[in-house]
């Protein structure tokens, strides 16, 4: 089986960079955001595998990004796309899950 090469958008490093600075400096928790951030990697990385083991999202009334997944980590979501052509996967967002995160994406 091949990997699909992994692309971290812009938006969902931020996401990443933001979630562990809130953990570590607001709720003064350094090490339950490096063991977050550690998840969030071994779980986008273990994409590079199985991608379609999610379900694309159900596209409601043009909110949601065509052929869009996501996969929870803790209280939080990936949201990626996947590729066979391209053997991609590429992340989107990260979300705190009581977000609207509809609109985000």
């Amino acid at each position: 089986m091949s990997s699909y090469k992994i692309i971290l958008s812009d938006n969902a490093y931020k996401d990443i960079r933001n979630i562990s600075k809130y953990i570590s400096t607001e709720l003064h928790d350094k090490d339950a955001a490096k063991r977050l951030l550690s998840i969030f990697y071994q779980t986008i990385e273990s994409l590079s595998e199985l991608p379609k083991r999610q379900n694309v999202i159900k596209k409601e009334i043009g909110i949601i990004p065509v052929g869009i997944r996501r996969v929870n980590v803790k209280n939080y979501s990936i949201f990626y796309t996947c590729s066979d052509e391209e053997m991609l996967v590429r992340t989107w967002r990260i979300v705190y899950n009581r977000r609207e995160w509809q609109n985000l994406l």
